[in-house]
C-alpha cells in the first residue's frame, strides 16, 4: 500500500491507538477499530471508502 495513502489512513481511523486488526482481502481492506465514535468516516470516504 502507498505510504502516503497510509498516512492518511490511519488518523482516518482514529490513530494508531485505536486499530485493533488489519486484514487485506482481495479487493478490501477491512479494519476493526476499539472506538467506532473515532473514526472519521467522511476522510475514509475521501479516500474511496465504500462502505
Amino acid at each position: 500500500m502507498d505510504s502516503q495513502i497510509t498516512q492518511r489512513l490511519i488518523p482516518a481511523f482514529g490513530g494508531d491507538d485505536n486499530i485493533e486488526h488489519v486484514e487485506a482481502c482481495i479487493t478490501r481492506l477491512r479494519v476493526t477499530v476499539k472506538d467506532l465514535n473515532k473514526v472519521d468516516s467522511e476522510a475514509l470516504q475521501n479516500e474511496g471508502a465504500l462502505g
